[in-house]
Parts: structure tokens; sequence; C-alpha cells
């Protein structure tokens, strides 16, 4: 559950000090570009193509690359700056990697062909599958007398060599995307949708998604008006739910280009839309209403939707929805479950939240505590501290007699976005001297340490704050 919601992981992060992690593609770009870290030292990500991004701040990002046939990296590339098409990098140790055109030639920098892997993690092939083993699992004929990169594993990866010696992510060879994670043949989905009663033609195509990741789009043929919810009922009774098309557009024909191949530019662009009977969009909505339609719309790229619409039929993906609930959180203070929004979500079951969440108080204690922690700049004595200090006052020939050499407060508190975990600590560079010897103590720990210092030496401190004077 932890791994879907965000500002969970990120707080679990930051209390066990966890400095490297991997996450999966498309919740690695939502991480970095909405979460802010002060624990990581790496995040590496792999899976997909990584759309473009700004490097987080704090820690260093990783994009890999790797078939699970190699088990199960083959690259990795640093994200030092923000680029419109972000490089798989270059080849690990143990990895030697070969880019070839049809022919089975190598190609020079800048070429697009087929990746070609050998080495040591290239798997021995697949379990009681022969065929696929022997066309894909191939003699190196580049590795000589080399048994260590004898094997070849063709990865059906579309590449090209960058002038820096990087490698860049094009496509796949055959019809396979990657659709939330899942390796899938866009003619498999094409045979589900034929078998359709009325359906005479049928193309599916990938597109991507604006935030990182692809949807699948069908375009059908029919003399008759297909019903799109009992098209995509037939196609869930087969298959998983990753497979349903996001965007189904009834067309007159598909079009072809001069080799008698779909046309793919000549398709109408898929837009998500939910249907009439779901689509409530003639429903006034109050004040927040409209503003959380305002976020959604902006995370899945349309405004076709009103309060009882479930986000999944308008294209909320799971990845969407943990974007959706970061959102929400840093607008609401409130939690959202990021898999129940992906399944049932709407306008009005994420306003029901925030309200329960305002009746029970819960949201103006955090808006209470946010407006507590804005200001650091003055922040009350411990009881053990003003305890020192009163004893100060009334008894000032039993202090020890301190003279303050420097004070140093870079004060940044790494306050935690749950209320209850927020404790405000300022670092504290501690230098002083006994009057009566030659001594230096220096202190480098936290001000809430002091409460134990307190115990053993009383410092200086007037009107309830540290004083650069001796008492």
């Amino acid at each position: 559950e932890m791994r879907l919601d965000l500002i969970a992981l990120n707080d679990y992060f930051e209390q066990e000090h966890i400095t490297n992690a991997f996450m999966t593609t498309q919740v690695a770009y939502q991480f970095a570009t909405s979460i802010e870290n002060h624990s990581l030292k790496h995040l590496s990500t792999g899976g997909e193509k990584l759309a473009s991004l700004t490097p987080p701040k704090g820690y260093k990002m990783h994009n890999l690359y790797g078939p699970t046939e190699t088990t199960v990296l083959e690259t990795s590339y640093q994200i030092d700056r923000k680029m419109n098409n972000i490089p798989i990098g270059k080849a690990i140790d143990n990895m030697r990697l070969y880019i070839v055109d049809p022919q089975g030639y190598r190609l020079p920098v800048g070429a697009v062909g087929e990746l070609w892997a050998s080495g040591p993690l290239v798997s021995r092939g697949y379990l009681n599958r022969p065929e696929k083993t022997a066309e894909v699992f191939i003699p190196n004929p580049f590795a000589g007398d080399s048994e260590k990169y004898a094997r070849i594993y063709r990865t059906g990866d579309i590449v090209r060599y960058l002038p820096s010696g990087d490698i860049e992510f094009v496509g796949r060879k055959d019809g396979q995307v990657k659709i939330r994670g899942f390796r899938i043949e866009l003619t498999e989905v094409e045979a589900v949708l034929r078998e359709f009663p009325g359906i005479k033609d049928a193309t599916v195509q990938a597109f991507d998604e604006e935030g990182g990741g692809k949807f699948i789009a069908a375009y059908i043929v029919s003399d008759e008006q297909i019903d799109i919810d009992a098209l995509n009922s037939f196609i869930l009774d087969q298959k998983p739910p990753y497979m349903v098309p996001a965007v189904t557009m009834q067309i007159e024909a598909i079009p072809l280009n001069q080799n008698q191949k779909v046309n793919k530019k000549a398709l109408p662009k898929p837009e998500k839309k939910a249907t009439e009977v779901e689509m409530d969009t003639n429903v006034p909505m109050n004040v927040l209403e409209k503003e959380i339609h305002g976020i959604i719309s902006r995370i899945i790229n349309t405004e076709e939707f009103g309060v009882t619409t479930v986000l999944g039929y308008v294209g909320l993906t799971s990845i969407m929805a943990i974007k959706l609930a970061i959102q929400i959180n840093k607008r609401f203070g409130v939690t959202l479950n990021s898999k129940a929004l992906a399944k049932k979500g709407s306008i009005q079951s994420i306003e029901n939240e925030i309200l329960t969440a305002m009746m029970s108080g819960g949201a103006a204690k955090q808006e209470e505590a946010d407006a507590a922690h804005a200001d650091m700049s003055s922040i009350p004595l411990s009881y053990a501290q003003m305890g020192v200090y009163v004893d100060s006052i009334k008894n000032p020939e039993r202090s020890l007699p301190v003279s303050p050499k420097m004070w140093t407060f870079p004060c940044s508190p790494r306050l935690s976005r749950h209320s209850s975990r927020r404790t405000p600590c300022c670092r504290l560079t501690l230098e002083v001297r006994e009057q009566t010897s030659s001594r230096w103590w220096t202190s480098n720990s936290p001000l809430r340490l002091l409460k134990a210092s307190a115990r053993r030496r009383t410092f200086p401190i007037t009107n309830g704050s540290l004083s650069n004077r001796s008492i």
C-alpha cells in the first residue's frame, strides 16, 4: 500500500534514513517532481521511457535500462540536467551492447537500430518455449573466442548511440508497448476487438501521456453504433484491465498509407471522454467542487466530467491517481487512498473526504500546525530550560561562569508533512570557554539536546532566550 502513497513513502524514507531507492518509471517521475525528500542520496528508476524532468534537488537520479531476460540491468545514466529525451546511458560492467541493422551489422553514432546485449547477465532462455528462445538468444558474432560474451539477447528495442557514447531509447521493434508497467502486444487487443459483434475493422495504437508512460486507443469500424461500455466489458472478460483501451473511437474507415498499412498520422487524435450516462457536466458545482474539478482536469487533460463521474472512465490511471492524491493533500491537508481513487474515485468522493476531515477537525488541526511551525525564528524554552533560567536568576552565585565565544545558528528545520511528527530542530554550533581555565568545549548537536546539557551546565540566558552576556 505504501508504495503508491508517496507522502507516506517519503515519511518512511526520512524516518528510517533511507539513502538509496528504486522506483518504476512513472512512480519515480511523480516522486521526483512532487515530493521534497531530505534523506535520499540516489534514486534509480527504470521500466519505461522516462519523460523529461528537472533533476531533483538534494539527491542524484539515475535512469536505468534492462529487460528481464538480462537479469535485469544493462545501462545506467545519471540525470544532471533537464533534457527532452533522457538517455538510458552506457553499458554497466560485465555487459557488452551492440546496435545493429536488420542484417546484423553494427551501426555508427546516430543511426537507429536494434539493441543486442551479451554478457554473464544474459539468461539461458524461456522455460518450455524453445522456439522463442532460439529466435532471440543467439550466438554472438562479435565475441571471438570470449566465452563470457558468447551469447546474445536480441532485445527488440530500437535505440541509437549519441556522440557522448550514451544510448538513447527510441521505441520497440515489434508492436509491444508498456502500459502501467506491463508489456503488451497491440495486435492482441485488436484481435479481441474484431471478435465483438458488429465490428468490421479495428486498429489499436499507443500514445504518450504528457506526464510519462503510455495509453492505448482503439479505433473501430462498424455499420451500427457500438456500445463502448459493453465493448470494454467484453475485453475485460478475456484480458486484464491494463489491456482495455483508455479511449475507443468509432470511425468510418481505418486510414491506410501507400503500403496499405495503417496510417497512424491520419487517425483522429484520441480524446478521453466520459459517456453521456456518466457525464453530469450540466449539474452546477459548488466552490469546493469547482476547485477539485480544476485540480483533476489539469492532471487528466480534460474537463468533460462531472461531480459523480468515475474518474477512471475519463482517463485517470493509477499513476495519475498518485499525483492527484499529492495535490489534494497539499491543498486541503487530507490524505486520500490513491488505489481507491483510481478504481472508483470521483469529485463527490474526494469532496466527502475533505468535508469529513473538516468536520472532525483534522484539516483545522493541520492548518494550525502549519501556522505554528511557519515561523521558526522564536521557539519557546522547554520546561527543563526554563527551570535552568529561573534557577540562574534566583541563585546567580551557583551558576557556572561561562563566556560565550561564538554562536552559530544555521537554522533550516526539516519538517515532516504530518504535523504530529513535526519537531522543531535547529542545529547549534556552540563554542564556550570556562573563565577559570583555558579549556574549550565545542558542541554541534540538535537544539533539542540542550535539554540534557542543561542538567550539567548553566547557560547564560535572558528573557527566555540564549544571551551573549555572562550572569
